[in-house]
């Protein structure tokens, strides 16, 4: 099985200050040890979204975080779902 994934589903979102309905392009992490990609957010609908990566990213697992950052701003977080 590729290891190398282009996209993910991510819920249970919880935004700060700043809405993810108010951002298209961001970058998220989703290992602890990795740095962020850029992405695009794809239907994001109040605690769920698609998330569609720059470059695909290696065996994003479901269960862990996903943290969306914009600059050093982190601006939400949410879970990776295989849903």
């Amino acid at each position: 099985k590729d290891l190398f994934i282009d996209h993910i589903k991510v819920k249970n979102i919880i935004c700060g200050k700043i809405s993810l309905n108010d951002v298209s392009k961001c970058m998220v992490q989703v290992r602890y040890r990795s740095a962020p990609v850029g992405c695009t957010l794809i239907d994001f609908n109040g605690d769920t979204c698609c998330v569609a990566f720059d470059l695909p990213v290696r065996a994003p697992s479901r269960g862990q975080s996903a943290v969306f950052y914009l600059g050093q701003t982190v601006v939400a977080g949410g879970i990776i779902s295989d849903d």
